[in-house]
């Protein structure tokens, strides 16, 4: 048993030691070709770093959870598709009237908390008391006084908003993001209990947001301040709260440990039905039976950017993979093209007693090397590219509520989609590299080095030419939906 032990441990030293020796060989291979090893590093860069750049922006606007506390624990209530008013034939319920959410969050008791937020954030004049500069125009979101103990998101300095503050007669507070808190007024600590004036109402800023939050949804325009619903009849004036017609609010809410969404929900649609009845004209009544509501995930926040990319992005990841495709295709046939210079040493290797799988292994890492290189290349144009995306889709924004830095995630995808880009763009010369003959270290090296070109070769310059159209076509389709 022991000798079984000591046998497979050493046989896996040395898989070790000989892949360290294919590494070191093929980086020395690289360093004496800098032309080719330059050449194939940039077109890699160029094919992963435009696939990663994508990815990244997928990962931030659908994939991506909120900066909260268990997100998998937050539920929405609707898809929140549009914000307006309700006119008695809404169907599938997605926003709702300050009325209708205090009667729900009285009700239902499948949630720790359940909060209220404005469906659309607006602009308000904001001026610190005792300024002599006029006021400047920035955003604000109404919010429930449970908005960030439902998110577990405690204040960076000072405290968040609570219940207390959301009361009628309670003084008016805000919570000053951190951006706005950093950029406007210099991380000034003397903001947190100062006296603001927003459209003319005096607020006091009781604390600042953490950094890295952006409220509820990805918005071209994250939330400058927030404020308790109460405040919002003094300083919004939109009748949010006291205009019971008015469905101006978007539901979000963190279930109990171990509630069931699917109750949850079946108990919210009878609470809403029940909500309607006696609210609706006499001729929208018969509709009451169809009106229903949906939980859905909400860790992702609120899908007001996720609802129109999908097919936009989805349709640029597929786009670039084709690009990453034509790439390898590319890649591949120079590594052919050199491996036809090296076919006389190859066949020596193979004359002096080397096996083929070494030799198919060695192409392979030699590939994968070159590949991990174009890959830690394409990151850094990675970057570049989404910082480029970003602009346009925040075009207009104060900030972008997303960063263009790659996290672990994107790191991981960029390792990968190196990985595999290097395994394919290496099969074909480590095919070719397993083909080569020992006889043929006996022959003239020129005739090896004019050797016309291989079937492997013509069936790459076939395959890229197909991607290259299927690539021209999808991107004449794209440019006409743009």
């Amino acid at each position: 048993m022991s000798q079984t032990s000591c046998s497979d441990k050493g046989t896996g030293w040395v898989w070790v030691d000989q892949l360290r020796q294919d590494v070191h060989y093929s980086l020395r291979q690289l360093r004496k070709a800098p032309a080719f090893t330059l050449t194939a590093t940039l077109t890699l860069a160029i094919g992963i770093g435009a696939t990663t750049a994508i990815f990244t922006l997928i990962h931030a606007v659908l994939l991506k959870s909120l900066p909260v506390v268990r997100p998998e624990q937050l539920y929405t209530l609707g898809e929140a598709k549009h914000v307006g008013q309700y006119t008695g034939s809404e169907v599938d319920w997605d926003i709702f009237s300050y009325d209708l959410y205090t009667y729900l969050r009285d009700l239902t008791d499948g949630f720790q908390e359940l909060a209220a937020f404005q469906g659309d954030p607006r602009r308000v004049g904001v001026r610190r008391t005792g300024d002599p500069r006029s006021a400047e125009s920035m955003i604000a979101e109404y919010v429930s006084g449970n908005y960030f103990s439902m998110f577990g998101v405690p204040a960076f300095g000072g405290r968040a908003i609570t219940p207390e503050d959301d009361h009628a007669g309670a003084p008016p507070v805000a919570m000053m993001g951190y951006r706005a808190w950093q950029e406007k007024y210099a991380s000034d600590p003397s903001v947190l209990g100062a006296s603001f004036a927003l459209n003319g109402t005096p607020v006091t800023i009781v604390g600042v947001a953490p950094p890295g939050f952006f409220g509820d949804a990805l918005r071209g325009n994250p939330p400058d301040f927030w404020i308790p619903l109460a405040a919002e009849p003094a300083v919004g004036r939109a009748g949010l709260v006291n205009t019971p017609q008015l469905h101006g609010l978007y539901l979000m809410g963190r279930i109990k440990p171990g509630a069931e969404p699917a109750a949850i929900e079946a108990q919210m649609q009878v609470e809403l039905q029940q909500w309607l009845t006696g609210r609706l004209p006499t001729q929208a009544a018969a509709q009451i039976p169809h009106q229903t509501l949906h939980l859905r995930p909400g860790g992702s926040g609120i899908g007001l950017m996720r609802a129109p990319y999908p097919t936009g992005l989805e349709l640029l990841m597929g786009i670039s993979a084709f690009v990453l495709l034509i790439v390898c295709a590319n890649v591949a046939n120079l590594i052919l093209v050199r491996g036809l210079a090296r076919r006389r040493q190859t066949s020596i290797g193979l004359a002096l007693g080397a096996s083929r799988a070494r030799l198919v292994r060695q192409a392979l890492t030699e590939s994968i090397t070159l590949a991990l290189i174009g890959g830690s290349a394409g990151v850094v144009l990675a970057f570049a590219g989404t910082r480029s995306l970003i602009s346009p889709v925040f075009a207009g924004g104060s900030a972008a509520p997303m960063s263009a830095t790659p996290d672990l995630a994107v790191l991981a995808f960029a390792f990968a989609s190196s990985l595999l880009s290097g395994v394919v763009f290496g099969i074909a010369p480590a095919w070719s590299a397993n083909r080569a003959d020992p006889i043929d270290a006996l022959r003239a090296g020129s005739r090896l080095i004019t050797t016309g070109r291989s079937l492997v070769q013509r069936a790459l310059a076939v395959t890229q030419a197909a991607l290259s159209l299927a690539l021209l076509v999808a991107s004449g389709l794209l440019a006409e939906s743009l």
